[in-house]
């Protein structure tokens, strides 16, 4: 508002409508001038500094019958911390859609404010994936729940292959 030099620094390209002109584009944020920052990555919070995160994440999650929240969440964060993103930047929970009434995958979900999206397992099977588990094709009806299910989405790409826990993957 002052007009005073203020840097903008974006991690991907997103669509944005045109900037003033003390608003300049830099590679990274610039010690002690106000800054704008795009991203979906888990990066501190500054005194001089708006960080905007895009709904960009899809998590996909799979689960035993009675998976506990504590425990797909546990999964969830520990993912999400080891890949350096936000929580703040997934759009939503993605899953086989036998698994829409599972207990713990909503409560996971809804914890953090997520919408659940399902899909069915036919179109989960049509979705290669790097991790196929011919023991889920037996129980689903197709090889892959939580990457499918990441992947399932157009113009989606896979920053994690999936991670297991008892009871959750």
């Amino acid at each position: 508002l002052s007009g005073d030099r203020v840097t903008f620094t974006a991690d991907a390209q997103w669509p944005l409508p045109a900037m003033p002109r003390c608003v300049v584009p830099t590679p990274t944020p610039e010690p002690g001038v106000p800054a704008i920052v795009v991203t979906d990555r888990d990066i501190p919070m500054t005194e001089r500094a708006a960080i905007y995160r895009p709904l960009s994440l899809i998590v996909g999650v799979g689960s035993s019958r009675g998976a506990p929240a504590a425990e797909i969440t546990s999964l969830i964060d520990g993912t999400l911390a080891e890949l350096g993103v936000s929580a703040r930047s997934v759009r939503h929970m993605a899953t086989a859609d036998v698994k829409a009434d599972e207990q713990g995958l909503q409560q996971a979900a809804a914890g953090r404010g997520w919408p659940v999206v399902t899909y069915p397992a036919a179109r989960l099977a049509a979705v290669r994936v790097p991790n196929p588990s011919e023991v889920v094709r037996r129980a689903v009806g197709t090889h892959s729940v939580a990457e499918a299910a990441a992947l399932a989405g157009p113009g989606t790409t896979l920053i994690a292959a999936k991670r297991a826990s008892a009871h959750a993957t």
